[in-house]
């Protein structure tokens, strides 16, 4: 993962788990609180060939973002904007060069 995802999104794998080869699955969850909604960012190494141990780089990144408060029509196309503008900022402080090299945003 090194050069693809951000290297202290591991960091139970890295600083915990002295026998983090024998690690099966490691998910984080992260909620962010902003001022008008939350932000839940999900994180880690899934395992599609759980219960077994990691053998594949396989990682996921996922971000989801909800008001507590009933919207109206009227403004939720400013929350989907507020949402959008937290969750690009929170992606592209988790991928590191390599990945967005592949997405074509940097020259390689």
């Amino acid at each position: 993962m090194a050069g693809y995802i951000n290297k202290h999104l591991f960091n139970a794998e890295n600083k915990f788990f002295s026998d983090s080869e024998n690690i099966a699955r490691s998910i984080t969850q992260t909620v962010l609180q902003y001022d008008k909604f939350l932000l839940n960012f999900t994180y880690g190494m899934v395992n599609n060939d759980f219960s077994s141990k990691i053998v594949k780089s396989e990682f996921v990144l996922d971000y989801d973002c909800y008001s507590l408060n009933v919207l109206n029509g009227n403004i939720i196309d400013e929350y989907i904007q507020e949402y959008h503008g937290a969750i690009k900022e929170l992606f592209e402080q988790s991928i590191d060069k390599k990945l967005k090299a592949i997405m074509g945003e940097i020259a390689s």
